[in-house]
């Protein structure tokens, strides 16, 4: 996307950052929804389910949110304390992050990123927001069930 097919001015670069990085989320989301199975998925203390696409799509958009605007607070869903101690969940997240960057020109493509970058992304998000400076928020959501099939991610 080129800044001459935004139809204003104000708030030209957030919203590049932002229209990138929820592309790469989606395709990224996609291809985990075309591929996840039950191992993983986990499940919150509030019962609600968390996928590696909730936690890699977490860590895509933040990464690029961190880069463009590094004062900014960031309010996510999902923190890494089960990725901490879960190897091949971790392992499988900082793949589809750096495989997120494949796609779509701009910037970070065809970056890799370290495992501490995910997980220090993914953990960015833990502010909590409030009345003084600007703040991003990052959700995914499961509509109806658990099922990946019924997943939207926003």
């Amino acid at each position: 996307m080129s800044s001459s097919d935004l139809p204003f001015t104000r708030l030209r670069k957030e919203t590049e950052v932002a229209i990138l990085s929820v592309l790469r989320a989606c395709y990224l989301t996609k291809n985990v929804q075309d591929t996840l199975v039950n191992q993983d998925t986990i499940t919150k203390k509030d019962k609600s389910p968390v996928t590696v696409a909730d936690l890699s799509a977490q860590s895509l958009i933040s990464l690029h949110l961190s880069e463009h605007f590094p004062q900014d607070l960031i309010i996510g869903e999902e923190d890494t304390s089960e990725l901490r101690v879960n190897d091949p969940l971790r392992e499988k997240v900082v793949k589809l992050v750096s495989e997120g960057f494949q796609r779509e020109e701009g910037w970070g493509k065809d970056k890799t990123f370290s495992e501490d970058q995910v997980l220090s992304a993914i953990d960015a998000g833990s502010a909590e927001g409030g009345a003084k400076g600007r703040f991003w928020t990052i959700l995914t959501e499961h509509r109806g069930s658990s099922d990946i099939n019924n997943m939207l991610f926003v």
